[in-house]
């Protein structure tokens, strides 16, 4: 089970960038991993409009995820 824990916004700039990036990783591993096991397909987009960063994922191209 998950323990009780709070979304709260990230006043340190520093911490919120760092989140960000681990946080957008794991989404991007966990879209891969159940387009294999569940042989669907999957379309995940993740934008942050603090440095207009865009990662696309389409799991029926069977690429990497793309940076833009």
């Amino acid at each position: 089970m998950l323990k009780n824990s709070k979304t709260e916004y990230i006043i340190d700039e520093k911490m919120r960038k760092l989140t960000f990036k681990m946080r957008r990783i794991n989404w991007l591993k966990k879209a891969i991993q159940l387009s294999i096991v569940s042989d669907c397909e999957i379309s995940l987009q993740v934008y942050w409009k603090e440095d207009g960063s865009l990662v696309e994922f389409y799991s029926a191209d069977n690429a990497q995820p793309q940076r833009k």
